[in-house]
């Protein structure tokens, strides 16, 4: 009897060490974790080796005045008859060609978005039996056009004409940058926003206790996101009354914040 309380003892004395041990690990690899975490993301190159990295976001950003105006026109008619209708389109698409020539507004300016003919119905409710109804009006021919301008200065000139014409419409107005322009934009931001990322690296690894060994990669999150600032025509109203008395709206460029993200990988080190 004393033998076996002798080996229950011994028993429960093992598995206590064989216990106490596992705790003592499980707490030594929770500390190195939170360690290493703190400071970096852990990888390992190609020699094996454990490299550190720090990841920063750099970002730079300009107001930049856009220097191409896209405006957009709608030649469109309306007639009981498909031949008629065509034929006042042709006749409105002809006489605004002529502006654009007259205003020296070159070919390659200007691009047909869409062709299109279609039936016209107006709904009425009908009263008598409270039911719905459609009343044809006419076929519509639409010749949409958008014009590519630099030259701010006959903006004006081809909104008066443009509706002097009769059936054109101002569908927008929107401003843009020319290719070579974002390529400048591109050109200025980029460095910008590269030492925006050395700047906040070296404060974060300031107060992490850890040197800046070199750059492991760069790349741009946000290439220039050219959206341009639209400006949408005044009412149509208002600028047809602005035509009939020869005095067009004024029209001013746009601008637009342009922003470059770039997210950069720095290998650090501790001290």
């Amino acid at each position: 009897m004393p033998n076996l309380k002798t080996f229950l003892l011994s028993i429960l004395i093992l598995f206590f060490i064989a216990f106490t041990r596992n705790l003592k690990t499980e707490s030594l690899k929770g500390s190195l974790l939170s360690n290493m975490n703190s400071f970096s993301t852990i990888s390992t190159n190609a020699q094996g080796d454990i490299e550190h990295h720090l990841t920063i976001t750099g970002s730079a950003s300009r107001i930049v005045t856009t220097n191409l105006i896209i405006i957009g026109l709608n030649v469109e008619t309306l007639d009981m008859e498909l031949s008629e209708s065509y034929r006042r389109n042709t006749l409105a698409s002809n006489r605004l060609s002529e502006v654009f020539s007259e205003l020296g507004i070159p070919d390659r300016n200007i691009t047909t978005t869409s062709y299109e003919t279609e039936k016209k119905y107006r709904s009425v409710y009908n009263t008598v039996n409270n039911t719905w109804g459609q009343i044809f009006e006419g076929y519509k021919v639409s010749n949409k056009l958008n014009i590519v301008l630099a030259d701010l200065s006959i903006v004006s000139s081809l909104i008066d004409k443009a509706l002097s014409i009769g059936n054109v419409l101002i569908t927008n107005i929107s401003f843009e940058y020319s290719i070579p322009l974002q390529k400048k934009i591109k050109d200025t931001i980029l460095p910008l926003a590269a030492r925006d990322a050395l700047s906040r690296a070296k404060i974060s690894a300031n107060a992490l206790k850890v040197n800046i060994d070199d750059v492991k990669s760069v790349n741009v999150i946000n290439d220039m996101p050219f959206i341009s600032q639209v400006r949408r025509a005044e009412n149509q109203q208002n600028i047809a009354e602005s035509a009939a008395i020869n005095s067009a709206p004024e029209i001013f460029k746009g601008k637009s914040r342009v922003e470059v993200n770039v997210y950069v990988d720095f290998l650090i080190s501790k001290d």
